[in-house]
């Protein structure tokens, strides 16, 4: 088994939904479930937060994607703790990786940080930052045994506006992840983007011959300049280019999530519950696929799915693609105190399913 992905071990405490969880024995393949509200999404998107630090908006961003509107003190919420406190870390292929939050003023260097820049987006932070009882997310990031500066953030909210200032922020965890779901699925120009960086590279047969395997009518693939956006464009049976922002859910998120793993070389690729367009035909065929790229490209993924057939049939594939030892299914239980993660090989899954036993 490869063992050379990124995440080894991720923990939260007193962030999100978690007083506290470890999870632990990652394996390049994860696929995670859990009863509804025991915090599968909030885990992966923390996981994402983790390497989106460089981004003024990560901390927000799965509100945005689900279209949940923030105002006043909204920010608190991702603390379940009084102390308005958490802590996030990680065991990964760089070493290991602190996160502390914490939500109250912002410490006198951030507020310095930003009076420095004259420009209108400083300026208007220094405001919200300078004003009297100014509170939000403090964040800092440091890697384990690496003497450099700590990353750090301080976000606040003013209405429906966040303002964020950082420092240091070159001292990033420096790996690339792709999050995909049903709220926040690859914006045309940004798909377009991946399928024209993977046919320079000379990969556009290869993507056909994935797609082909699960769609056995694509016969060609190209990207074109619709006035200011370019977009991927399909050719089925009858040779004609149709867009692939107008075809039907399931090809559309089979297509995002072949070429996201295969752009995503030594990164990590997120799916957060895209199944429920899939035909169950073919969750087999895809996982055996995404299996075999993600061993080649050397990309992590974890994936939501809230339906036994989904945990069934990906074992059936990536068993069949001879990538077992890359997979695991793991359960979150949410033990009242504390979230935890039960583990299942392929054939721990393959038994409990024959078996009729309730795994998810």
């Amino acid at each position: 088994m490869s063992t050379n992905f990124f995440f080894k071990k991720f923990t939260i405490e007193d962030f999100r939904v978690f007083r506290s969880i470890s999870f632990d024995k990652i394996k390049r393949i994860n696929i995670i479930s859990g009863i509804n509200g025991s915090g599968k999404s909030s885990l992966i998107e923390t996981m994402f937060l983790s390497i989106d630090l460089n981004n003024p908006t990560c901390l927000v961003r799965p509100f945005q994607w689900r279209g949940i509107p923030l105002s006043g003190d909204d920010l608190k919420i991702l603390f379940p703790s009084d102390s308005m406190k958490g802590k996030v870390s990680a065991k990964t292929l760089s070493g290991d990786y602190f996160i502390d939050l914490s939500y109250g003023p912002p410490a006198r260097d951030m507020i310095m940080s930003a009076s420095r820049n004259l420009d209108p987006t400083a300026r208007n932070a220094y405001s919200q930052l300078s004003a009297p009882n100014a509170e939000g997310v403090s964040i800092l990031a440091k890697k384990g045994n690496i003497a450099a500066e700590p990353s750090r953030w301080f976000m606040s909210q003013n209405g429906d506006n966040i303002n964020a200032t950082g420092i240091g922020l070159d001292n990033q965890i420096g790996v690339a992840g792709v999050y995909l779901s049903q709220f926040a699925p690859l914006p045309p120009r940004e798909m377009a983007e991946y399928v024209s960086k993977l046919m320079k590279q000379g990969q556009k047969g290869k993507i056909i011959e994935y797609m082909k395997m699960l769609s056995p009518g694509v016969k060609d693939l190209a990207v074109f300049q619709d006035g200011q956006v370019a977009q991927t464009y399909v050719a089925l049976g009858d040779d004609k280019f149709t867009p692939l922002a107008l075809m039907g859910g399931g090809f559309k998120a089979l297509a995002e999530m072949v070429v996201s793993v295969m752009v995503s070389r030594n990164g990590i690729v997120f799916i957060d519950e895209l199944d429920s367009a899939l035909h169950f035909s073919v969750i087999p065929k895809l996982w055996g696929v995404l299996a075999e790229i993600a061993n080649l490209e050397n990309v992590q993924i974890f994936a939501i799915t809230h339906s036994r057939e989904t945990i069934a049939s990906a074992a059936t594939g990536i068993k069949d693609s001879g990538k077992s030892s890359d997979f695991q299914y793991v359960r979150i239980d949410d033990m009242d105190t504390h979230h935890r993660c039960v583990h299942y090989n392929i054939d721990e899954i393959q038994d409990a399913i024959e078996l009729h036993v309730e795994v998810r």
